[in-house]
């Protein structure tokens, strides 16, 4: 029948000259490569780039989806909103700046604006537990739940502002006195305290040493606007201010609310046990109004300040009358600026180290006539 033009010799070989002759034709001639028909190439191709993606993907297996993000977890969600507002804790209820607020499900940390305002995003459902946090306010949680395809309400959180401790400090004091003949040693705290939640925020301030808890508590002072406390020794637990040496000591103050704070760790830094000496006026001397007050210097291995009071007595009370602190280390005298009044008068001395801890000499007492 007819031959049709395809490319390919398809006729059959008939005899062995037709075979031998076939053979030569199709040979490839020296310094050449065979080739393939393009047909038949793209078909071997396209069979070896499946045959490898069956390969690998058999031996892959199914890649995890845990991540609560990834579209093919089947628990994914298209993202939940959860928000919220952070003030203090009293009208007029002032709303709190860089609070950090913390939601655990999505592991992020959030900062209140200036508004005090907070949000978070793909929060995925269920029950979750959100925390603000902010330096100098007592930390607070709420419990929030999610639902599938419902944002929850706002939060609202009113954080109670901790009371604030400031210049925290301990010192000693040593009195000698004429009588009674023995010495008096007394342990002093004091601290700056107040509360942002206002000054009636502040119920209590006491002071604790270790290992024996609360020694005293500590009462406002309209002199010199701080909380302070004075303990004689004899009232001490230890019964002893040297047993105290080496402790630690912190000042505590607590709100309405029982928000407590803790003052830093605090130590005696010194007891202070030389007797600073005057030399006169004393022994009940007349004096001029304006008399010379003179002492020995102090040999100390320590710098140090005097300070100098004067008292006058007057119908068996003791009325302050002139005192002058921060005296130079090598002064040795010092006298009032304006006259003394007629009438009984005593004077003490004070040594006063950097720390405050002090020494007082015994009465000097005299007369101006």
């Amino acid at each position: 029948g007819d031959q049709r033009q395809t490319g390919l010799d398809v006729s059959l070989p008939t005899t062995t000259a037709q075979l031998s002759e076939r053979r030569l034709k199709t040979r490839a001639k020296p310094g050449k490569a065979l080739r393939a028909h393009p047909v038949l190439a793209r078909i071997c191709a396209t069979l070896l780039l499946v045959t490898a993606l069956a390969a690998v993907l058999s031996c892959s297996g199914d890649a995890p989806h845990s991540n609560p993000l990834d579209p093919m977890n089947p628990r994914h969600h298209s993202g939940h909103h959860v928000s919220g507002i952070v003030t203090s804790v009293y009208p007029p209820f002032s709303p709190l700046e860089d609070v950090h607020v913390h939601l655990p499900a999505v592991r992020e940390i959030a900062l209140t604006d200036r508004d005090g305002h907070f949000e978070f995003d793909l929060v995925p459902p269920g029950t979750h537990t959100v925390w603000a946090e902010k330096a100098g306010y007592r930390p607070d949680s709420q419990t929030v739940v999610v639902q599938e395809g419902v944002d929850p309400s706002p939060l609202l959180f009113r954080l109670d502002a901790l009371p604030r401790i400031e210049n925290p400090v301990i010192t000693t004091t040593h009195i000698s006195r004429w009588w009674p003949p023995d010495d008096l040693y007394i342990l002093s705290a004091q601290a700056n305290v107040w509360d942002p939640d206002g000054p009636g925020d502040v119920m209590a301030i006491w002071l604790e040493c270790e290992p024996w808890g609360k020694i005293d508590t500590l009462v406002y002072q309209p002199g010199s606007r701080a909380f302070a406390a004075e303990i004689v020794e004899s009232s001490l637990p230890s019964g002893s201010l040297v047993a105290l040496e080496g402790h630690r000591f912190h000042i505590f103050a607590t709100d309405r609310l029982e928000a407590t704070s803790k003052s830093e760790s605090l130590f005696i830094s010194r007891i202070i046990r030389v007797v600073p000496v005057i030399e006169s006026p004393q022994g009940y001397a007349e004096t001029a109004p304006q008399p010379w007050l003179r002492w020995k210097p102090a040999e100390v291995p320590f710098p140090h300040t005097w300070a100098v009071e004067i008292f006058r007595i007057e119908g068996g009370l003791v009325i302050p009358t002139w005192k002058a602190s921060e005296l130079a280390q090598d002064s040795t005298r010092v006298r009032p600026p304006l006259p003394l009044l007629s009438g009984s008068y005593y004077w003490v001395l004070w040594l006063v180290d950097e720390w405050g801890n002090r020494s007082r000499s015994k009465e000097g007492a005299f007369k101006v006539p």
